[in-house]
């Protein structure tokens, strides 16, 4: 049997596979955040008919003769390239403008990564993907809050009621220990006493050492004298340069502010969990670009549900396809972390977008009429390989 036969036939099977690939990457050209595929031919077994030999003094070198017997496929590579947004108008879909994937969990536990970002709550509260996976995240583990005094932020220590301390006075106290009272330089000796207050209830105050006494002291001219005698030297406006007070054991100097005391939501980075909501029926809820989910109640109040994480995969071209838009870790694909959005190792998430499919229609339609060409061509050789046979068969006549 002639050995072009065979290579027809192998150049049968390897167009037939590239045709495969370009028909699941036409039928997912409007796939959200599908990535397409391409295959690589590559040439096969030869058969040596004349090795090459070197020159010599007296006869010139020859070169190898070799008759090779097709193609095969060499590899089925994904084209991990992002693609484009498609504009939703959802607040809970999410596109990652950037590297990174999202990390969701089966009933069993199993991680997969997509980087479909189809988000909404289920009844239990829990945020799933379109598939009812569990979208894993950071979740929240406290408030801290903070108040900016002069360029300062003093901070007032965590809660986990994750409420806005709003509408109170800001009582700033300065206090000098007797011994060291004429060294107002040292800053080590300054102890700056933080307490809140509002309609004459005082609640527990917080005691936190300020070293940055400078900033602080800024802008003196509505520091008023308080707890004893104001000595006859105070001027308010001289406190800011820290060089005319010298307050006593006991007495305090105290600025009254209308600053509202904010709140930061502190997560959980050691570990990443499911996202939910306990907070029952919401209003609303959005995402904002580094992650955070936040939802408004029925009473109105703003609260933190959790924060997204994005999975930075070192090689991501080597995540195994798992089906329905999601990819499994399975070998030679580095070093994984998990991410908080836009971080620098991981893009930033937009909302009310997805991500489109990165197929390009031109290039497949190309593709696919060289394909079909080569399975013709393909074809052919096995049809003129047959009617060579046939001519040999006939010399018996």
């Amino acid at each position: 049997m002639i050995r072009s036969m065979y290579s027809g036939v192998a150049g049968l099977k390897t167009h037939q596979t590239k045709m495969d690939v370009i028909g699941n990457n036409i039928s997912n050209v409007n796939t959200y955040a599908f990535k397409a595929s391409r295959v690589v031919f590559r040439d096969v077994f030869y058969q040596t008919t004349k090795n090459s030999t070197d020159a010599t003094s007296n006869v010139g070198g020859n070169n190898a003769s070799q008759i090779g017997y097709g193609s095969n496929v060499a590899s089925i590579d994904v084209n991990t390239n992002r693609s484009g947004m498609v504009s939703t108008g959802l607040d809970m879909d999410c596109y990652i403008n950037g590297e990174g994937y999202f990390v969701v969990s089966d009933a069993s536990g199993n991680i997969r990564y997509t980087r479909l970002g189809a988000f909404s709550f289920d009844g239990e509260g829990n945020l799933v993907d379109g598939n009812n996976m569990l979208v894993q995240g950071f979740a929240v583990s406290g408030t801290e809050y903070q108040l900016p005094i002069n360029g300062t932020i003093v901070n007032f220590g965590e809660s986990q009621s994750a409420k806005i301390i709003s509408g109170y006075k800001t009582n700033i106290v300065y206090v000098q220990n007797a011994a060291d009272a004429g060294v107002l330089a040292n800053e080590a000796d300054k102890t700056l006493t933080i307490s809140l207050q509002k309609d004459d209830t005082a609640i527990p105050a917080v005691e936190p050492t300020i070293t940055a006494m400078e900033t602080l002291l800024q802008d003196a001219t509505k520091w008023s004298w308080e707890g004893g005698t104001a000595p006859a030297n105070f001027v308010a406006a001289d406190v800011a340069g820290d060089t005319t007070v010298t307050p006593a054991e006991g007495e305090t100097i105290m600025r009254e502010g209308s600053g509202k005391v904010g709140d930061i939501t502190l997560f959980d980075t050691s570990a990443i969990a499911k996202i939910k909501n306990t907070y029952g029926s919401l209003i609303s809820q959005s995402v904002d670009t580094s992650g955070i989910i936040t939802g408004t109640t029925q009473t109105g109040e703003i609260v933190t549900l959790g924060k997204i994480c994005l999975a930075n995969i070192a090689n991501p071209a080597a995540l195994t396809l798992d089906g329905t838009s999601y990819y499994v870790d399975k070998a030679n694909t580095g070093d994984i972390t998990f991410n908080e959005p836009n971080d620098g190792l991981v893009g930033g998430l937009v909302t009310g977008c997805l991500e489109s499919s990165n197929v390009d229609l031109a290039t497949e339609l190309s593709d696919m009429i060289l394909t079909e060409r080569g399975y013709q061509a393909c074809s052919k050789m096995i049809t003129v390989s047959d009617e060579m046979l046939q001519e040999l068969l006939n010399m018996k006549r």
